[in-house]
């Protein structure tokens, strides 16, 4: 990756209803000098395999501060929150050391939120709670993020004191034809409504879509037809 290109991008999650902005989510694009840009799920193995997940991590979290100190001058910013390795809860030193960077950053820790993918979630339950639950206590939000790409265990909703959840993109992309992802989307609505979570669909790419889901009370959406990511710096 010493030729390569890493550039970070906004994409809000916006309330169709009210118009407001509840959190940007922040995440990182490969430019690979002959592939061209490439997204972090694309690339995201091959850090993983060359033990480059923290550095990437790292990177991500410097670009996300330096936002929030900028965005902090404003009287009510919104959160600003990225997508971190999964190791910054397994691995307690991990956990410390991104709490540690998070306070030199200088920010103000509710206006961070940490997204973390469910993907490996089930295998190391005990440590990620007491991760989790540290990392709270500090003031941050925390989010699941790509709920149903894998297990989709609603066990994990119940366990974890998240903030967010956000559903994988293949489920808004599957409507309307696909009436067990719209069934889907409905049980997990329910559920987020029990624990006080706020709802995530993401993927949304047409005002079809928009409307299905508004029509199921569903308001937290992201995706392009929703607003497009920008760069960070524009």
């Amino acid at each position: 990756m010493a030729d390569s290109k890493f550039e970070c991008f906004l994409q809000p999650v916006i309330n169709v209803t009210s118009g407001e902005t509840p959190y940007y989510e922040c995440f990182i694009r490969w430019f690979h000098p002959t592939l061209g840009k490439i997204k972090r799920g694309q690339f995201w193995r091959i850090a993983e395999q060359s033990k480059l997940t923290t550095d990437i991590d790292d990177l991500l979290l410097e670009h996300a501060c330096k936002h929030i100190r900028q965005r902090e001058r404003q009287s009510n910013p919104p959160l600003v929150a990225i997508n971190l390795s999964v190791s910054n809860l397994t691995q307690t030193q991990l956990t410390d050391r991104l709490l540690d960077r998070i306070k030199a950053s200088g920010i103000k820790p509710k206006h961070l939120a940490l997204e973390f993918s469910e993907y490996h979630f089930q295998n190391h339950s005990n440590v990620i709670y007491s991760a989790i639950n540290k990392i709270k206590r500090a003031g941050i939000s925390v989010i699941l993020d790509s709920f149903g790409a894998q297990s989709a265990s609603i066990n994990d909703l119940f366990a974890y004191p998240f903030d967010f959840v956000k559903l994988d993109k293949q489920y808004a992309q599957g409507l309307p034809r696909n009436l067990r992802h719209a069934k889907f989307i409905k049980a997990i609505h329910g559920v987020a409504e029990q624990l006080k979570c706020g709802l995530i669909v993401d993927g949304v790419e047409t005002s079809e879509q928009q409307d299905i889901l508004l029509d199921m009370g569903i308001t937290l959406m992201q995706g392009n037809h929703i607003s497009e990511a920008q760069h960070i710096y524009e």
